[in-house]
């Protein structure tokens, strides 16, 4: 499997763990919330990612995610097979600037809209 950006959404009820990720993911949300909480020894942490919130899941990080009431939408880029020793790691979020906002908004026209953008593209 090759790595991939895509449109991304979880229904409300939505839960998902890992005691050990295999993959390194990138999660953009642009509408609802999603609860992260990180168990990486030190990095411990507990925030809820709204519209403009950017999150990181790093292989081998210890994390739940949870949208039990509204779900969320978003973008998301995906590495199955992450070699780059960077994508290891604890998992972390942060608050999205206006260039990744604008940045995640031509990506979420172009997968919209896949018969205009190649893969290569993305």
């Amino acid at each position: 499997m090759t790595d991939r950006g895509s449109l991304k959404s979880q229904p409300p009820g939505y839960s998902f763990s890992s005691d050990s990720y295999t993959m390194f993911q990138t999660i953009f949300v642009s509408s609802g919330s999603l609860l992260f909480e990180c168990a990486d020894p030190g990095h411990e942490t507990r925030t809820v990612l709204t519209s403009g919130d950017f999150l990181i899941l790093r292989k081998g990080s210890t994390f739940a995610l949870s949208s039990p009431d509204t779900g969320y939408g978003g973008i998301c880029y995906l590495d199955y097979e992450p070699a780059d020793l960077r994508q290891s790691g604890y998992s972390f979020s942060f608050p999205g600037g206006q260039w990744i906002e604008e940045l995640v908004g031509l990506m979420q026209f172009a997968l919209a809209h896949p018969r205009l953008y190649s893969e290569e593209t993305l």
